[in-house]
């Protein structure tokens, strides 16, 4: 006997031993595509008493037995559980975070400014007792929201280490829509960028939990450098992706 007849069986077994037949009874298997068959049946059962339900995860139907009417209600109440997930695509999120190495130390090679982060530099700048600002590396990520995110790669020579050798990084966060103010924005959770520690410089790192409206150039953190000659800023700008 294959798992179906048995839960027919199973179902039928009040009107096979003579039980009371009134009200009138029918049984109806009813199949479930979308959601677990076992819940599906223990909901029905956990309401009123008229309606008996029996749930196969493997075969995906859920057997109902009961009065006509009763048996009814209850499949249209599984129809409208079992209503297809949205599977609409979440939105892709687009993260640009800019490493920005500063010094009061004079440079051979003064650093050098993008015109798309001047007003970041000039913030820095009234902000910061350092007198030459530059970009070190520019990092691009998308990914969808919600999953952990990690990168990893190469800055060039950070102000105050040592011969200014490039520098190992690694970076890791979790992004997610949120509302700040009643207006959308990306939540970004345990976000850590660290560079690696090597002969003769420690590991610089910056860790922290924050918001940012899209589009926004937000300045997340600063880790000093040389003693406090130089420093290290990480500037992060997001946006949702079609």
């Amino acid at each position: 006997m294959n798992r179906l007849a048995v839960l027919l069986a199973i179902a039928l077994c009040p009107v096979l031993f003579g039980q009371e037949k009134a009200p009138a009874t029918i049984t109806k298997l009813i199949h479930v595509q979308f959601g677990n068959a076992e819940s599906v049946a223990n909901l029905i059962n956990s309401g009123p008493r008229t309606v008996f339900a029996m749930g196969d995860n493997g075969l995906h139907v859920v057997v109902l037995k009961g009065p006509p009417d009763s048996v009814e209600s209850a499949e249209e109440l599984i129809k409208q559980m079992d209503a297809e997930p949205d599977r609409r695509v979440q939105p892709n999120i687009e993260v640009v975070v800019y490493v920005i190495g500063a010094t009061g130390r004079p440079q051979q090679a003064p650093l050098s400014a993008p015109k798309d982060l001047e007003p970041v530099f000039r913030q820095l700048q009234s902000a910061f007792p350092y007198t030459n600002y530059g970009l070190l590396d520019s990092i691009v990520l998308r990914s969808r929201q919600g999953p952990r995110v990690s990168t990893k790669g190469w800055l060039r020579g950070i102000p105050g280490m040592p011969n200014s050798a490039p520098t190992a990084y690694n970076m890791i966060y979790q992004a997610r829509s949120t509302a700040a103010g009643g207006h959308p924005a990306i939540h970004f959770e345990q976000f850590n960028f660290q560079t690696v520690e090597q002969s003769g410089a420690r590991a610089v790192e910056i860790g922290t939990e924050f918001d940012a409206q899209p589009g926004q150039k937000v300045v997340i953190g600063k880790s000093n450098v040389d003693g406090g000659e130089s420093a290290l800023f990480v500037v992060l700008t997001a946006k949702f992706l079609e």
